[in-house]
């Protein structure tokens, strides 16, 4: 079978990994080719390390070209793809458009988001949401979506709810383990101590992750504990130094020393690995992975209620209101005197993340979910139906 996924870029983002662990998932029945609006981005080489046929539109950021579309419009004319499955809101109007124009039989629409109105979303994008809604009975066969929530808040807006079929997101939990030996490491190149407790956050620089909402948290949360032994560690593209508003908003808070800002992280496993506790602050998410990969990494989550956020941490953590700093503040305060207080608990709580994970969460079921509703929008047999649909998730969630 020939899928042909049409994404806007390939920048270090939660929709972006999905698919680059879809498409180098082993499996000689599909056939991959990554179609990239824009040009470069973070998974660009490690696609074509493992050898995926990726192809770039060369678009300009942020804008459409006519010798974009006319690329389009050509690749999927001449390469006759089984399924176009477009990759966001962007990818889902003009690809899903210039594929069936194309003459594509089968486009499935990929959403990420949970709702696009609580996401900040910008005002052109908005707009996008509202012709996708419009022309989602007639442009996909299927909708697909990482998040229950996702179904209930796109139909309100005017998509077909009947279309949409939820895959949860998978990852491979033997790459995401907690290694003690880097835990030791990564500390020392921070410059923390051994015995300190560490909260951490991963997330790009954007109003959709609330990192002021965050640091009003951890300022009640340093307000509440006399210890010392203590830092919030926040990870990601934008989260660093050079960044004159986030050091202000951290100063601000005078957490000047409570905080350090690092940047993009490579390996996450090797971050999260130096972590005790993570932190997701987030006003609107679909399906979070950091979370996924957090809890496979043995870390113990707060997070707001956003998506299927609450679904994935369940009761292995602590579930609070998006924009609520003092219910954020509370959580940590919680998970602060379990590890101070019964190393018992704290272990048996790390143990059910992880198992968490590993059960419900793993890549191979993601995978075979994608290829089953492929074959099934194609028409063509599949030796097995595995995937859920909007009406029927998979019991024990």
């Amino acid at each position: 079978m020939k899928i042909f996924h049409i994404i806007s870029g390939l920048n270090n983002g939660g929709a972006e990994a999905v698919l680059f662990r879809l498409v180098t998932a082993p499996d000689e029945s599909i056939s991959h080719t990554v179609i990239v609006m824009q040009s470069g981005g973070y998974y660009w080489d490690p696609m074509i390390a493992n050898d995926v046929n990726v192809v770039s539109l060369n678009m300009p950021n942020g804008r459409l070209s006519l010798s974009g579309l006319i690329s389009l419009f050509k690749l999927v004319r001449t390469g006759r793809p089984d399924v176009v499955q477009t990759w966001m809101y962007h990818a889902d109007l003009i690809g899903g458009l210039i594929s069936r124009l194309a003459g594509a039989k089968v486009v499935c629409w990929g959403v990420r988001l949970s709702n696009p109105k609580r996401a900040l979303t910008s005002r052109s994008t908005q707009v996008i949401v509202k012709l996708c809604a419009l022309l989602s009975s007639a442009i996909p066969a299927s909708i697909i979506t990482c998040a229950r929530s996702a179904v209930d808040s796109h139909a309100s807006l005017g998509y077909r709810r009947e279309k949409f079929h939820v895959i949860a997101n998978g990852l491979d939990s033997q790459k995401y383990s907690h290694s003690s030996k880097a835990r030791d490491i990564v500390r020392d190149e921070w410059h923390v101590a051994r015995e300190c407790m560490v909260f951490g956050h991963l997330g790009r620089w954007s109003p959709q992750k609330d990192h002021a909402t965050l640091l009003a948290s951890v300022e009640l949360f340093c307000r509440s504990v006399t210890a010392e032994h203590w830092k919030l560690v926040i990870a990601g593209p934008g989260i660093d130094e050079d960044n004159a508003e986030l050091m202000e908003m951290i100063a601000g808070h005078g957490l000047e020393n409570r905080v350090l800002a690092i940047g993009p992280q490579m390996d996450v496993a090797r971050f999260m690995s130096a972590l005790d506790c993570f932190v997701l602050s987030s006003r609107d998410e679909g399906f979070p992975n950091v979370l996924a990969e957090s809890m496979a990494c043995e870390l113990p989550c707060i997070t707001t209620d956003v998506g299927d956020a609450g679904l994935v941490v369940d009761n292995t953590g602590w579930v609070v209101m998006p924009g609520d700093s003092r219910a954020i503040s509370s959580a940590m305060c919680e998970a602060w005197n379990e590890m101070q207080t019964s190393q018992t608990r704290w272990r048996s709580r790390k143990d059910k993340c992880r198992n968490r994970i590993a059960t419900n969460f793993d890549i191979a079921s993601m995978v075979s979910n994608f290829k089953t509703k492929w074959f099934e929008v194609s028409g063509r047999p599949a030796s097995k139906r595995t995937a859920d649909s909007a009406e029927d998730i998979r019991p024990g969630l």
